[in-house]
Formats: structure tokens, C-alpha cells, sequence
């Protein structure tokens, strides 16, 4: 028999977890909180890394973003586990072929993303003229430029097509010379209202000599999607250029911004294609391209009644300065995407030992400037 045992004595107690710990490990204290279903290290316990890159306050080097716009935004501290620690964020950040500590290699590389970023913002700005309705803007930076000519013409007649209207320039005898015709108003016109005297075989003015009327609608219809397209393809550069400065800075860059930027430009650039096919497949390919017969009482006659014909037109089409603008800025965009996808981010974005060293180092510091303050308040006092 064993000893007895009193009834008022307390039964045996477990260590607490802290304790068991520190059995395990000689007495040393283990710095986090463990999952209680696979007994790793808790993450959340090691987020200083990231307060530190939000509030410009790396421990890693005094080499930070120049603006505050620059750094990682404060919604990225207030959630880390949503939008920085997570699996997608973390494997996106992981892709490249630039090793994350070669400073020189990044430094190249996000410069590139940025000036092809300054560049397609200002292109992109060029090409937001063709939203006006103002003459002189709206047939220097058009999408589109026409010229339209016909043996009883003196003068050839010459159109801009923008995104909310046309501007036409008929200098012939008679003819209402410079003038803006809105999207919204092509229907609305009939031969009684734009004749301009040059004859029935002919009227420079009358929609229905450059599309079909059953047509005169479909511009309207895209343009205010055409429209918003574009300034959404805009506003898009701003965000592209600030994360393009960050991931210059490897002590402040991280896994959500390299994703944050590539999904931004790749936004952008689906804008401006937006705006770019619509604007082709739904607005200027109505416009009569080419040779173009017409009869004696001034109807388009189809190519196979051609012999019927009194005389022709030639509509001759070559794109514009703003088009062009969009074009090159559109594919300035790649370059951008394909900068941010050949970085990757630095490994303590994804390393948990380093996160844990990186706590050490910034209690270290915490701990050195209390004690210069104790001591510089020690020095006041005496």
C-alpha cells in the first residue's frame, strides 16, 4: 500500500504551458503563441515588420520612400492577416527572377516600371483631349482624321473624330466652314437643316454623307462608356506610380503591393483597351471608308449599283493623335506588369524566423533608446 493521503491536501497540478516550455528549452522563455492544432509559432505575435514599413520606421536601413503617399498604406497594418499574410499575397510576392537583396537589380528595374508609368500617364492625359467638344483641341488630338474627296469638290473636306463628337472643316463655297457636331446631335440632323448650298449631288453637311443614318446613333450609345473607360485608365496611373517608388526600397516593400501594383496596371490597361476597341468597333468603323458611289439625287449607292453612280467620294481615314497616344501608353503598361512580376519581395515578408529576429532587433533598439533617455535625464538632474 502507498502512503496515505490527506484529504485536505491539493491534488497534483499540470505545469502551466509556459513553464513546460521552458523545461524544453533550458529555461529560455519561447517568444509567441502557439496554435494550439499544429503547436507553430503564431504570426500574429511578429507583425513589427510591418507597423514599421506602414509608419516609415524600418529597423532594416534609413533608406526609406521619399513621400508618405509611398509607403505601404495603413489599412495594410490595421489587417495584415487579410491583406499581407496570406497565402496569395505571400505566393505572388514569392515569383521573380531578381534576387530580393540585390538593391542595384531592383533599383533598375522599378525605374524602368516608373518611367514607362510617367510616360503612359501623360500620353493617357494627351488622349483624354478628345473628350472635348472645342474645335482647335478636338482636331489636333482626335482618334480619328478623315478626309473626304469628290471631283466636284473644290476643297477636300476634313474630319476629327473624338469620343463625344466630330469636328469638320468644309472650306468649299457656301459650306458652314469650321464646326462641331456632337454625338448626341447626329440624329437629330436632317438635309433641311445642314444644307449648305453646294447641291443636291452633294451636301458636306448632311450626316448621311459619311455613315448610315440607321447608324447615327451607335457613337452616342459607347461614349459615355468610352468616356469613363478613359479616366478610369487615368486615375489608375497615380496608385501604379506609388507602389513602382515603394518596391524601390527593399526595407519597405511588401507582398501586398506587389500584387496591389500588378492588379492596378492590369486594370488600367484593360480600361484603355476598353476604350480603344469600343471606340473602333462601335463609333468610327460606321463611318463610310473608301471609294463610296452616289446618285444623281445624292443617295449612297451600294458597289455593285457603282455604274449608276453620278459621281463618288473617297473617305480616307488615319488615326489621330490622341489614338495614338492611347496606344503607346497602353502598351507602356506591360512593361510596368512585367517589372513588378520579375521582383520578387524580400524574404522576411515570408520568413517567420526573420520576423521573429527582426521583434529582437526592434526591442533591442526600444531598449537602448530608454536607457539613452535614463540616462540623458540622469545627466539633466545633476
Amino acid at each position: 500500500m502507498g502512503p496515505a493521503t490527506s484529504p485536505t491536501s491539493d491534488p497534483p497540478r499540470r505545469p502551466a504551458p509556459e513553464a513546460r516550455e521552458e523545461g524544453k528549452n533550458n529555461g529560455a522563455p519561447v517568444s509567441g503563441r502557439k496554435s494550439p492544432r499544429s503547436g507553430k509559432i503564431d504570426k500574429r505575435d511578429h507583425r513589427q515588420w510591418i507597423d514599421d514599413r506602414v509608419k516609415g520606421n524600418s529597423k532594416l536601413g534609413n533608406d526609406r520612400p521619399p513621400l508618405r503617399c509611398c509607403l505601404v498604406p495603413p489599412c495594410v497594418g490595421c489587417c495584415p492577416g487579410v491583406l499581407e499574410q496570406n497565402c496569395v499575397c505571400e505566393t505572388i510576392g514569392r515569383i521573380g527572377i531578381v534576387r530580393p537583396d540585390d538593391k542595384y537589380g531592383r533599383r533598375w528595374l522599378m525605374r524602368i516600371g516608373l518611367i514607362t508609368q510617367v510616360i503612359g500617364l501623360i500620353l493617357t492625359a494627351i488622349a483624354c483631349f478628345a473628350i472635348s467638344t472645342e474645335y482647335n483641341l478636338l482636331s489636333s488630338l482626335s482618334y480619328t482624321k478623315g478626309v473626304v474627296t469628290a471631283p466636284n469638290l473644290a476643297e477636300d473636306v476634313e474630319l476629327a473624330i473624338g469620343l463625344r463628337a466630330v469636328a469638320f472643316n468644309n472650306p468649299n463655297p457656301g459650306a458652314v466652314g469650321k464646326t462641331v457636331i456632337t454625338f448626341e446631335e447626329f440624329c437629330s440632323l436632317t438635309p433641311a437643316q445642314t444644307r449648305n448650298g453646294t447641291g443636291p449631288e452633294f451636301d458636306a453637311q448632311v450626316l448621311s454623307t459619311y455613315l448610315n443614318p440607321r447608324d447615327c446613333g451607335e457613337c452616342a450609345a459607347v461614349s459615355g462608356s468610352m468616356v469613363s473607360s478613359l479616366v478610369m485608365s487615368l486615375v489608375s496611373y497615380l496608385p501604379t506610380i506609388f507602389t513602382d517608388v515603394l518596391r524601390m526600397y527593399p526595407n519597405y516593400d511588401v507582398n501586398c503591393q506587389k500584387a496591389f501594383g500588378m492588379i492596378v496596371a492590369i486594370f488600367g490597361l484593360l480600361m484603355a483597351i476598353n476604350t480603344w476597341l469600343t471606340y473602333m468597333g462601335s463609333c468610327v468603323n460606321n463611318f463610310y471608308d473608301g471609294f463610296v458611289p452616289y446618285s444623281a439625287n445624292g443617295e449612297i449607292l451600294l458597289r455593285e449599283n457603282a455604274a449608276n453612280a453620278l459621281n463618288y467620294l473617297d473617305f480616307n481615314w488615319t488615326e489621330g493623335t490622341g489614338l495614338i497616344c492611347l496606344i503607346i501608353a497602353t502598351f507602356l503598361k506591360i512593361v510596368d506588369i512585367v517589372c513588378h512580376f520579375l521582383l520578387p519581395t524580400p524574404s522576411i515578408t515570408r520568413n517567420h524566423a526573420e520576423q521573429v529576429e527582426y521583434e529582437k532587433l526592434s526591442q533591442q533598439d526600444s531598449d537602448n533608446d530608454e536607457a539613452l533617455q535614463v540616462e540623458q535625464g540622469q545627466i539633466f538632474e545633476a
